[in-house]
């Protein structure tokens, strides 16, 4: 098609698999790089990139999946986040089992201390001593070989990709058309 058309420049737009959860639908990415499709579940097709298509490509990316995996270590990490801020904030917390607000202990860090080793051993074992990259290659390990690393995304994807595709379409629309 490119050889054909023969355009300037391409743009690519491809929804990418979030790292973390706070990313979901949240971020918008835009490279010169290029893209490879499929590349963040496992499934890559071909770059679209100047080298294997010799024009400018601009890639524009919104993590909208995430795998199993990310979901699960994220987890872990509230759940120590969320301990950490309980034993802080105890004394002022009347009832005890009372849920907190997630905006306190995820959003507002500087509330947060980070619990010691001993704490997360004692809270998780094994698991409470593993560095974010290890605790991810180890449930990795634990759910691929079950093939229950699923990909999952939002309830409301529908409702989120119709909203995202407006800006994206306006962005550009705006910005090649100098409005």
């Amino acid at each position: 098609m490119v050889n054909e058309i023969k355009p300037n420049f391409i743009i690519a737009i491809d929804s990418l698999c979030a790292k973390n959860i706070e990313r979901l639908n949240k971020t918008i990415q835009i490279t010169s790089s290029g893209i490879t499709p499929g590349s963040g579940i496992g499934n890559d097709r071909e770059e679209l990139s100047f080298e294997t298509l010799k024009i400018p490509v601009i890639a524009i990316g919104v993590p909208t999946v995430v795998d199993s995996t990310v979901i699960v270590s994220d987890t872990i990490n509230y759940l120590i986040k969320k301990i950490s801020y309980m034993k802080e904030n105890i004394n002022n917390n009347h009832d005890k089992l009372k849920p907190i607000n997630k905006i306190n202990y995820l959003k507002n860090k500087d509330n947060v201390k980070e619990l010691s080793l001993d704490e997360k051993k004692e809270l998780l074992g094994y698991i409470g001593l593993l560095e974010e990259n290890d605790l991810r290659n180890l449930i990795w390990e634990v759910l691929t070989p079950v093939d229950a690393n699923m990909i999952v995304t939002t309830k409301e994807i529908d409702f989120i990709i119709e909203k995202l595709g407006k800006l994206i379409s306006q962005s550009i629309n705006q910005t090649l058309h100098k409005i």
